[in-house]
């Protein structure tokens, strides 16, 4: 009865607001929830090369607040919002020693997962549990005694750490999920020293002795244009089987946000194609209608996921030397 009763009082709230002339917002109009409350966006404040604060603000830019503040050659870096937005997972080469951390975006809350061999972190909160009903959390480390970096999965209290890729010679970085969580894509150098350049690699995940596993591959950018670009940063798209990339291609003076769909591989698209502007750091809004983008490593911008409607809604100040890293905060 309860739940009937509140569903009759929202009826009834948005009838009004009709009644009395008043338009009803986008989400409504659509029978889709609410859009997440601020903050949106969490993000790294880069002080200097090795000093990285935490930051959180607004989806419009304004009331940037600080979650945890780094310190000379102390860095906390690569925030990821849990699926609930009431968690943030980043890397950390300090506080409790090098590793992987939560927190809660007012900065209470302050837990270490797991630790790690590298400074590089990555960590990726799945968006549903996998087949084992667990959480995961992937990131890219280290392993003991080896100086190349595969992908790992750890559950949020620390245990059942999997080395998921376990490549000797090959660098694996910043994995990102679809949104089912059967899938995983990591920018890819195929050896190490490197000579070769980096590759957009689709893992498929299943379950192999009671352990995730990966089952099969695909590598997006072997081929054609791609083969002899540079890839950076990604992010799977939280609604679509889309992955939008920074890349760099040959003969350009910049960086471009292109889209892969997974439906059509072979024909992404150039977002930005603004030859002397860079743009990097792609990340998805809830509803994947917009994408928030790192320009120059001085700026953070929001776009249509067309591509039109560029607006800056950050920028670096005297005390802060680059933005990186924008994570858009999936749910409420």
């Amino acid at each position: 009865m309860k739940r009937a009763r509140c569903s009759w009082i929202y009826v009834g709230g948005l009838l009004g607001l009709l009644s009395i002339g008043l338009a009803l917002p986008v989400w409504a109009q659509k029978g889709k929830p609410p859009p997440p409350p601020d903050p949106a966006i969490a993000f790294q404040a880069e002080k200097n090369f090795s000093w990285y604060d935490l930051m959180v603000m607004n989806a419009d830019g304004s009331n940037q607040r600080l979650v945890l503040e780094g310190a000379k050659r102390i860095g906390h870096q690569d925030p990821s919002w849990s699926p609930d937005g009431r968690q943030l997972v980043f890397f950390s080469n300090g506080l409790q020693g090098r590793g992987i951390y939560v927190i809660n975006p007012d900065g209470t809350g302050l837990q270490k997962i797991v630790a790690t061999n590298d400074f590089v972190g990555s960590p990726a909160w799945s968006p549903v549990p996998l087949a084992d009903g667990q959480f995961k959390i992937a990131f890219t480390d280290a392993p003991a005694g080896r100086q190349d970096l595969d992908l790992f999965l750890v559950n949020l209290d620390g245990s059942g750490l999997v080395n998921l890729t376990n490549t000797t010679g090959a660098i694996e970085f910043h994995p990102t999920w679809e949104r089912f969580a059967t899938r995983l894509a990591a920018k890819v150098y195929p050896d190490l020293p490197v000579t070769q350049l980096p590759d957009l690699i689709v893992y498929d995940l299943g379950f192999v002795g009671g352990s995730p596993a990966i089952t099969d591959q695909t590598n997006l950018t072997a081929s054609g244009a791609f083969q002899d670009a540079t890839i950076d940063r990604l992010d799977w798209a939280t609604t679509q089987d889309k992955i939008a990339v920074g890349i760099f291609l040959p003969g350009q003076d910049s960086m471009d946000i292109w889209v892969f769909d997974l439906a059509n591989p072979t024909n992404p698209v150039n977002l930005t194609n603004t030859p002397t502007i860079g743009e990097n750091m792609p990340n998805w809004s809830p509803d994947d209608s917009k994408i928030v983008f790192v320009v120059n490593n001085a700026s953070i911008y929001v776009m249509n996921a067309d591509g039109s409607g560029r607006t800056k809604i950050a920028t670096r100040s005297k005390n802060v030397f680059a933005f990186e890293e924008p994570d858009w905060r999936r749910n409420p």
